[in-house]
């Protein structure tokens, strides 16, 4: 092999998907994510407006677990025990990942593990990302950069909305790869559409709202790179990445989006939930309400005028590029590296996120409302400051990236180091620390005493006002007049099965502390039968014959569900022959190299 081959194949190396894996990147992050949880260790687990929620769902996916359900569809808690077809809708990753740690640490830990995990995933993603741009030193500052940036802190204290914050820490993998196949002529850009749809699908499959704000952040980003360009090509890639990420998530999203007509779906945006009541500074339907605005207002201000400083410093910078004439001996460009020959300049990346903060910062604010309206499915992020989140990530990679004044070399990290550290410990110091008494509150789960539950998961015929604790699993029908004799026993009582036994001298109508749903089939007798349901609750009522009767209702496989999983089926064999494509057109590459 001579000379050439060998720098570009370091080259290859360097810059190879391999290097996300570098273990040291993965310990410093590690590192970064600790700093940050360090306030668990002393001072409990911040109660933020989602954190019972979650761990309530964190254990009822456990205890479903113990009884061979790997992929629970129903809740049987909520609601003091009637139960909700929550994780049909709720995305997977967060609640397997809250419950997988459950089953390995004490659940009083379990909230600070999550939020570990998921921040070291955000830091490493975030290396990966800058990397491809930047030199090793300053991809580690962006990498400390986003995991502590204090919207980041928000989400995981004030909120405890611990899927939202899963999801935010895949955003920097999803903009690496878009920005990949945005590039002309790119090497691999088969790998990086597949890279790119697991990244949506993982997205998708970890909160819904921060998926809605990724894929209009992705098709900005390449419609931006298309402008560039005056091409096609990096349209038409990323909606293949985007199709084939959605066709992985299907097994989630086509029950989900085909099962909203089951439930009170319309809740997720009643009052407060709206946009139009979560612009910035827009005055709350109540006091906390407006408390908590005004934070996220405040962090989203600062954010804001950061990033106004630091982007003029980038749009002056190219500008001058554009400037000097042809062959001139000037400095690198706008945040370049000093190695040209194996970087890319960060100009790349740093005009489709000057684009993309742009447009986030326009989004939070109350001129944006008709958008909210009229974009399809843009009402569903609820809070317009989610936007933050990917607001952050290029706020970030300009603090890094962009040429600081001559004088002040460290300028930009310096102004973003000690406004994280302003807000973080403003942040930090207002959540109630270890409101919540875990112990206490995981029984009263179990008991079906706790109600953490949302009316948007409740089948359209039953009324949360009407459902209350102390009722039996099973029971004579309310107006029924049974005669003596009548023995009513429940022999298994599982999350998506029950089994109750009855024994009538006369037909008897059977009330069951279950909400009727269309998944739920009744068996009286191995005879598939159509329950009723009582009018004011909504609950499921069976109708036995006299003399002994078994009484068997089962959460069965629904055809939206098949229909979910064969494409998932098929995406999956679209993106493993992408891979494969990709595969055979680089060993000739490989068997030259070698020879």
């Amino acid at each position: 092999m001579n000379q050439g081959a060998k720098v570009s194949t370091l080259n290859k190396t360097e810059h190879s998907p391999a290097s996300f894996a570098n273990r040291w990147a993965i310990l410093e992050s590690m590192a970064f994510a600790a700093a940050v949880v360090v306030p668990f260790l002393f001072r409990g687990n911040p109660s933020g407006h989602d954190f019972e929620y979650h761990l309530a769902s964190w254990v009822g996916v456990t205890r479903q677990w113990s009884e061979g359900v790997f992929y629970p569809r129903w809740w049987p808690d909520a609601h003091f025990g009637f139960g909700e077809p929550r994780f049909i809708f709720y995305p997977p990753l967060s609640w397997m990942l809250g419950a997988g740690l459950g089953l390995l640490l004490p659940w009083k830990v379990v909230p600070g593990a999550f939020g570990w995990l998921s921040l070291t995933l955000a830091g490493a993603s975030t290396y990966r990302l800058t990397r491809e741009w930047l030199p090793r030193k300053e991809s580690l500052w962006a990498a400390a950069l986003y995991i502590s940036n204090p919207y980041s802190l928000i989400v995981l204290c004030h909120r405890s909305a611990f899927a939202e914050l899963l999801a935010s820490s895949l955003l920097p993998l999803a903009v690496l790869y878009a920005l990949r196949i945005s590039r002309p002529n790119g090497a691999g850009r088969l790998l990086d559409i597949a890279r790119l749809a697991f990244v949506v699908a993982a997205i998708w499959l970890a909160d819904a709202p921060a998926a809605v704000v990724a894929g209009y952040a992705l098709a900005l980003l390449v419609g931006v790179a298309a402008l560039e360009r005056r091409a096609l090509a990096p349209l038409l890639s990323g909606a293949a990445a985007g199709a084939l990420g959605l066709g992985l998530a299907a097994f989630y999203l086509v029950p989900a989006a085909y099962e909203q007509k089951w439930v009170q779906i319309a809740s997720v945006i009643e009052e407060g939930l709206r946009p139009a009541d979560n612009f910035l500074f827009t005055r709350g339907i109540d006091e906390e309400h407006w408390f908590f605005n005004l934070l996220v207002s405040s962090v989203a201000a600062a954010e804001l005028a950061l990033a106004a400083i630091v982007f003029t410093a980038v749009v002056l910078a190219i500008r001058r590029a554009r400037a000097m004439p042809a062959g001139a001996d000037s400095a690198p460009a706008a945040g370049s590296s000093g190695s040209a020959a194996s970087q890319p300049p960060a100009r790349e990346a740093l005009v489709p996120l000057l684009a993309l903060c742009l447009v986030s910062g326009i989004l939070m604010l109350r001129p944006s409302a008709p958008l909210w309206n009229v974009v399809p499915y843009l009402k569903f992020v609820q809070f317009p400051w989610r936007w933050l989140s990917i607001f952050n990530l290029g706020v970030v990679f300009a603090v890094v990236a962009a040429p600081p004044p001559k004088r002040l070399p460290h300028a930009w990290k310096a102004l973003a180091i000690c406004l994280w550290l302003l807000l973080g410990s403003v942040i930090l110091y207002l959540p109630p620390w270890g409101a919540t008494d875990i112990p206490d509150f995981i029984v009263r789960v179990e008991s079906g005493s706790e109600t953490e539950n949302l009316n948007e998961f409740l089948p359209i015929t039953a009324d949360s006002d009407q459902l209350g604790p102390g009722f039996p699993p099973a029971t004579v029908a309310q107006g029924e007049e049974p005669e003596e004799g009548v023995r009513i026993s429940v022999v298994a009582w599982r999350g998506e099965e029950k089994l109750v036994s009855v024994e009538t001298p006369q037909p008897l109508l059977v009330a069951l502390r279950l909400l009727n749903y269309p998944a739920w089939q009744v068996e009286v007798n191995g005879e598939i039968v159509v329950a009723e349901t009582e009018p004011d609750t909504g609950q499921i009522q069976v109708e036995v014959p006299a003399g002994h009767s078994v009484v068997r209702v089962r959460f069965v496989r629904t055809a939206d569900r098949t229909i979910g999983g064969a494409i998932s089926a098929a995406a999956l064999l679209a993106v493993a022959g992408l891979i494969f494509v990709e595969w055979r057109k680089r060993s000739p590459q490989r068997n030259t190299q070698n020879t």
